[in-house]
């Protein structure tokens, strides 16, 4: 990523756990005279259950992109989907 990359992807990792690969990240990025600017960061939050309110904490560590999967739930080890699931993420979303 660091050399011919434009953008990183990550996942299932919490917002401290994302800043310490991005700081690793910026080293590689420094050694090869370049930074993040222009530079994709994703996350992407596939545990079962995803706290809208870290959103904020992505974005301050450096994510552009936050990608969840609100159309599923595990039931019985098998995804199904979860309208319930994706209508509560909406609302909390909602300002």
């Amino acid at each position: 990523a660091a050399k011919y990359g434009t953008g990183w992807y990550g996942i299932n990792l919490d917002p401290a756990g994302t800043a310490a690969v991005l700081a690793e990240l910026d080293t590689h990025l420094a050694a090869e005279g370049r930074d993040r600017t222009d530079f994709k960061v994703v996350m992407g939050a596939t545990a079962d259950e995803f706290d809208p309110r870290v959103i904020d904490e992505f974005a301050e560590v450096g994510v552009t992109e936050l990608l969840e999967e609100v159309l599923g739930a595990w039931t019985d080890g098998m995804r199904t989907p979860d309208l319930d699931h994706a209508r509560d993420l909406r609302d909390s979303l909602k300002h």
